[in-house]
């Protein structure tokens, strides 16, 4: 057998002979057969695996390893249940982007005439003449004539947008969402140039008419959350409380939407904790107690017809934290919060599009969805 092996290296018989006669009690003959730079790359290697191993070794005793496999391979399937797989009750929306999709387009940056734009809507401020049976054919004359007016403008936008959230509130319904609350129109828009405003507001009067219907035909329960409705044309508002106590009665109620029209999270706080004192005070319970945080979170998300209706909503927000949506999504690049939601949002998991609100598909929503199962929500724990 040494012959043999010998004869087989037999180019170099003195490494041989030191291997025959002293065997592995060193490695001065690893080192003549491979070198010193191989002897230290086989030890590297040969530290790299035991260190995987323990790693590994770690990984499992600590149960990590088995919950990040969970967590990456999650499904989100449709089910039968009122809430979808993926857990999300309440989803939040900051619809930006919308004059920014009107521009792109390669739309003029104003109306033509925005001297009409504001007869039309004195025009459904103020004429309150028309006969009941002549209601729909004169709104249906006036939304005609405000739509050539803004037709080739940046403004077009808004009602693009005004339509994607038609669309949208149907895809949350498919995907079992089962409330969305939407920014519409902050207290700072009031802001905006006159014209601007004065197309918000015309938008609005007709989209909440269409909300309406689709309420009826879907099942929507509408709902408007406004800290300043004062600032409201008075038409407008009172379109609001009629659709939302309409909406009341729809059954079967697949979906609840919020949405926020002339509003402020600051605004709202001050007004939560104004209504906690007042209520103390007409409860005669007035006394050196704090304020607590669920007395606050009970006033959050109040609607304009809420007064008449507190039973009845309360049931809306069986848990005290079902006001707080898990997921905020705002579109257009922007990663701001912009006075939104500000005390209900403390443990919201936020969702940031580069897309304009117009352009956001139900792929999109899905793919927030994906992610957001993705997540590890510890709440603080």
């Amino acid at each position: 057998m040494e012959n043999i092996f010998i004869k087989e290296v037999s180019y170099k018989p003195e490494v041989v002979e030191y291997f025959l006669r002293d065997g592995f009690r060193s490695t001065s003959w690893l080192e003549e057969v491979c070198g010193a730079f191989g002897l230290v790359i086989a030890a590297i290697f040969g530290a790299c695996i035991a260190a995987s191993l323990l790693c590994l070794v770690y990984c499992l005793c600590a149960g990590r390893w088995e919950s990040h496999t969970v967590i990456k391979t999650k499904p989100i399937r449709k089910t039968s249940s009122p809430v979808g797989a993926h857990g999300i009750t309440h989803l939040a929306v900051i619809m930006d982007g919308n004059r920014r999709y009107g521009k792109r387009c390669g739309a003029a940056p104003l109306p033509s005439d925005t001297e009409k734009i504001a007869q039309v809507f004195q025009t459904l401020q103020l004429d309150t003449n028309v006969a009941a049976s002549s209601v729909s054919q004169w709104m249906s004359q006036q939304y005609q004539q405000f739509l050539s007016l803004i037709s080739h403008s940046a403004l077009d936008g808004h009602r693009i947008g005004g339509e994607k959230l038609m669309a949208f509130i149907s895809d949350c319904i498919e995907l079992r969402i089962p409330m969305l609350t939407v920014y519409a129109f902050s207290t700072d828009n009031w802001k905006r140039p006159p014209h601007e405003v004065n197309v918000l507001m015309i938008l609005f009067f007709f989209f909440f008419e269409q909300i309406r219907k689709l309420a009826k035909e879907k099942g929507i329960f509408i709902r408007f959350i406004s800290t300043d409705p004062q600032q409201l044309p008075a038409r407008v508002l009172s379109l609001m409380k009629q659709v939302e106590c309409e909406s009341r009665q729809v059954r079967p109620r697949r979906i609840v939407v919020n949405v926020c029209v002339s509003y402020s999270g600051q605004s709202e706080v001050r007004n939560a904790c104004q209504a906690v004192v007042n209520k103390r005070i007409h409860d005669r319970t007035v006394e050196d107690t704090p304020v607590t945080t669920d007395e606050i979170k009970g006033q959050m998300l109040r609607s304009i017809t809420q007064d008449a209706h507190e039973a009845e909503d309360a049931t809306l927000f069986p848990s005290i934290t079902d006001r707080e949506p898990q997921v905020m999504l705002r579109t257009s690049g922007e990663q701001r919060i912009s006075n939104f939601l500000l005390f209900e949002s403390a443990y919201t998991e936020f969702f940031y599009l580069e897309k304009t609100w117009p352009t956001v598909t139900k792929g999109d929503l899905e793919d927030v969805i994906r992610q957001y199962s993705e997540r590890d929500r510890r709440l603080g724990k």
